[in-house]
């Protein structure tokens, strides 16, 4: 995935804490903006991470599909 300029940082961070953390487990990275927010949601999509909750100054990410395999 290529990401977007000024977004290498948050892309190092999103590979480095979501690389060491277990699948079926949540992690979290800093974010500065609701564009940080959007480039995560993507990230996520792209690489089969769940983006869980937004808190102040961090999102919350899932290791994993959470979709109901029904």
């Amino acid at each position: 995935m290529v990401s977007a300029p000024g977004r290498a940082d948050l892309a190092i961070d999103l590979v480095q804490a979501v690389g060491r953390t277990p699948i079926g487990s949540t992690t979290t990275v800093a974010v500065r903006s609701a564009a940080d927010v959007e480039f995560i949601d993507r990230w996520c999509i792209a690489n089969r991470c769940t983006p869980i909750a937004v808190h102040d100054g961090a999102v919350e990410i899932y290791r994993g599909s959470r979709a109901d395999s029904v």
